[in-house]
């Protein structure tokens, strides 16, 4: 399993980040603690799931985080990203309808050095009956991406 100081820097300071804010608003709150990191061969995956309590915190933890993301990955790196926003959206587990979401933002990450590609998302989600509602951050890790070669 790939450590947290194994990562490009800018995800270390991303984890950090998320993981120091997490821990002040959810001290007593359920969620995955800490962050779930695994890795295969040149594939690394980090995630988080965040069921605040009440619901009503969600849109403002979602919110938070949004902005976290946003300005650790907006600053000035030797990379190109791309921000995308996603208004509504269903997630199929083997062709079937498993849940909604509710509001998402993805962040595409090409890092020069090291040639490393990663993919950011952070989604509101709910049942399909809308019962039941959480937030997820989930990043891929790419290394060696084919998006390098020439």
């Amino acid at each position: 399993m790939k450590k947290i100081l194994d990562l490009p820097k800018v995800l270390q300071d991303l984890v950090r980040a998320l993981e120091e804010y997490l821990d002040q608003i959810l001290s007593t709150r359920e969620r995955t603690l800490p962050v779930k990191i695994k890795s295969l061969n040149q594939n690394t995956i980090l995630t988080w799931n965040i069921y605040p309590e009440p619901q009503s915190e969600i849109k403002k933890i979602f919110t938070q985080l949004k902005e976290i993301i946003s300005h650790i990955l907006e600053q000035p790196l030797d990379g190109e990203l791309i921000h995308s926003e996603l208004r509504k959206g269903r997630i199929l587990d083997g062709g079937i309808n498993a849940f909604s979401i509710i509001q998402g933002f993805s962040w595409d990450l090409y890092l020069y050095q090291p040639e490393t590609f990663v993919y950011f998302r952070l989604l509101h989600e709910s049942t399909l009956d809308i019962t039941n509602e959480w937030i997820s951050i989930d990043i891929d890790l790419i290394e060696n991406s084919a998006w390098f070669v020439e």
